[in-house]
């Protein structure tokens, strides 16, 4: 009777661990999504084919729409708009729009100020009849070209690893998505590129990097505890930028975007499926907890003996 008694403890034990891992949430944590990071197990050699595809579909949508930008020329600034705001909505760098309109100090901007969102472009012309050359400042026609010419595609990774706290067009920022994770957690660049803004600019965005990925591509990296970068450095994919930030007591989350010519875009849909041992390392940890959580239950209530010599003991 006691060895039955042991086995149905033992096996409700797990059974707690198991749903505990699945379902629970503690009181003022953002609430955590069932599926994590998309994540399929294992990736079969099919799968891996999909993904292949999906890629190639997204090179072909890339060169059908190279031609077709939907920035215009100018820019009204309005109320409350920041430069770093504006050049992060229309995939530019606030450097860039400072320079081009002639503005000394970026962090100084008026309401009802016309900015120029493209460079004017220096073109050679030559007079027939005089025989001279002039310099005439003209508009290019291309506006993917004034703006940093065409781009390829680009091969993302996740930023971070961890369960969604919110996914695209949802949360506190539709904008993203919001990743969990732990205290020092490390963020890395999901694409190599130039960092052109890292600051606290934002309110909303908090400590904040922007990557600039190509003439079309940012991304966005939010609410980080440490900056390990500065504007105007290179940085690879992969390279470690910043560390996760604390929204509260127990609570890290990054939050992380995805533009293209400054239009926010779903970068689940961008970033690459993980394997099963993705999905293991992601999972240990709230198993870990949830297990702790648990044997603090059975200690409490006097089913389990834990002690330093003998460990775990089962009262029957």
């Amino acid at each position: 009777m006691m060895i039955m008694s042991r086995l149905i403890l033992i096996t409700f034990f797990f059974v707690g661990v198991i749903f505990l891992a699945g379902c629970s949430t503690s009181g003022g944590r953002a609430p955590i999504f069932d599926r994590t990071v998309n994540i399929k197990n294992p990736i079969t050699i099919a799968e891996k084919n999909r993904e292949k595809n999906k890629i190639k579909k997204k090179q072909e949508e890339e060169v059908k729409d190279s031609n077709q930008d939907w920035r215009p020329d100018t820019y009204v600034v309005k109320k409350g708009d920041t430069l770093t705001e504006i050049a992060l909505d229309h995939g530019l760098s606030y450097r860039e729009l400072a320079k081009w309109n002639n503005i000394p100090n970026p962090n100084i901007i008026s309401v009802g100020m016309i900015l120029k969102l493209s460079p004017d472009e220096i073109k050679v012309t030559k007079d027939p009849k005089k025989n001279n050359v002039k310099l005439v400042k003209e508009k290019s026609q291309d506006s993917a070209n004034k703006r940093g010419g065409h781009s390829n595609y680009i091969s993302w990774i996740w930023p971070t690893t961890g369960q969604l706290a919110y996914e695209f067009g949802s949360g506190e920022n539709t904008k993203g998505i919001g990743i969990l994770g732990e205290s020092r957690q490390p963020v890395v660049a999901s694409a190599p590129g130039i960092v052109v803004y890292s600051g606290s600019g934002i309110r909303a965005y908090g400590n904040m990097i922007i990557i600039k990925h190509n003439s079309r591509y940012l991304s966005v990296y939010a609410k980080n505890s440490v900056i390990m970068v500065q504007e105007g450095q290179s940085v690879a994919q992969g390279q470690k930028i910043s560390e996760i930030g604390e929204l509260d007591d127990r609570n890290y989350q990054l939050h992380f975007e995805i533009r293209r010519l400054g239009k926010p875009v779903n970068p689940v849909e961008f970033l690459p499926e993980l394997s099963s041992m993705n999905y293991i390392n992601i999972a240990a940890p709230i198993f870990r907890s949830s297990a702790t959580r648990m044997l603090n239950v059975l200690h409490a209530a006097g089913v389990l003996m834990i002690s330093k010599d003998k460990g775990f003991s089962i009262n029957g």
